[in-house]
């Protein structure tokens, strides 16, 4: 329980919170005491998720916690792709502006050990008294009180992002285990499509099977459905995959490379398995033009 979280509803929240603790706790109240000292780093909206997985690398690789960053100030950033046997607190300053946040951000905590939910109300806002008022009742309700996402598993995008590593967790998890085999490099994996220049159809039409199940479309018959529509494009899909890793190999690829590192170049839309719901957001540069090299900003 060495390391906290403090959710802060704002950057600006965040900033003031930093300079507190480093000005009021670690430079003056806890000079006479070593260990208590706050090893502080930051997520926030400011911090790419490499720095992120930076941060959460140090904190598993330090062996004495108490030399580790020790809190960690984060935003709404924490809610998603944040996962660590270390976290076990976590403070809220100031109530999420909704109940699906709150229930994702206190998740990141209790993975190993009972967690702890602190939450720190600020009688000054509204949303907070409100909270306070009905507390007992929001926790017993918090399931039922989450707005139904505009998303689900039949999006346009949701079947060509998901794709890869849904392919290569039936090839590791199932198949493997089923052929006693490894399914790693592109050359093992070929091996389980193609049999020399024919295609194994019997494990084609068994994984478009497990694929069907897994997006929930198997029993899609009706030809104006939407769940017909995306039963085909995920055959196409798989069709248009294992074609292309029997004529890549040896053209452009090595037999040897891995296949999960490499399966980008055999599909539609050339992703890799997503490790995050992070990996959805694209960074863009903005810049001010003032009229010339010199004067541009980014």
């Amino acid at each position: 329980y060495w390391t906290s979280i403090v959710y802060c509803r704002s950057k600006d929240d965040n900033n003031k919170l930093r300079n507190t603790f480093e000005q009021q706790a670690n430079n003056a109240r806890f000079d006479d005491i070593a260990e208590a000292h706050f090893n502080i780093v930051r997520m926030t909206g400011d911090e790419n998720f490499s720095q992120i997985k930076d941060t959460l690398n140090s904190i598993a690789l330090e062996r004495n916690k108490i030399e580790a960053n020790n809190l960690i100030l984060a935003t709404s950033t924490i809610s998603h792709g944040v996962d660590s046997k270390d976290f076990n607190n976590i403070f809220f300053y100031g109530v999420p502006s909704n109940i699906a946040e709150y229930i994702q951000s206190y998740s990141r905590v209790g993975r190993t050990y009972t967690g702890m939910v602190i939450d720190i109300i600020r009688l000054a806002r509204n949303r907070d008294i409100s909270f306070l008022n009905y507390f007992n009742m929001m926790h017993k309700y918090k399931d039922y009180l989450i707005d139904k996402t505009r998303l689900n598993s039949k999006s346009s995008i949701a079947m060509y992002r998901t794709f890869p590593g849904i392919v290569i967790s039936l090839l590791k998890h199932y198949y493997s285990v089923r052929d006693g085999k490894k399914y790693e490099t592109l050359d093992e994996v070929e091996s389980f499509f193609w049999y020399e220049n024919i295609k194994n159809e019997e494990n084609i039409n068994d994984m478009f099977g497990r694929l069907c199940k897994i997006y929930r479309c198997e029993n899609a018959l009706d030809e104006s459905s939407v769940d017909l529509q995306f039963k085909k494009n995920i055959y196409f899909e798989l069709i248009s995959m294992v074609k292309n890793l029997h004529s890549k190999i040896g053209e452009s690829l090595d037999s040897n490379q891995s296949f999960r590192k490499h399966i980008n170049k055999l599909t539609t839309n050339k992703f890799l398995p997503m490790l995050s719901l992070r990996e959805v957001d694209e960074n863009y540069d903005i810049g001010l033009s003032g009229g010339g090299d010199n004067n541009e900003k980014k």
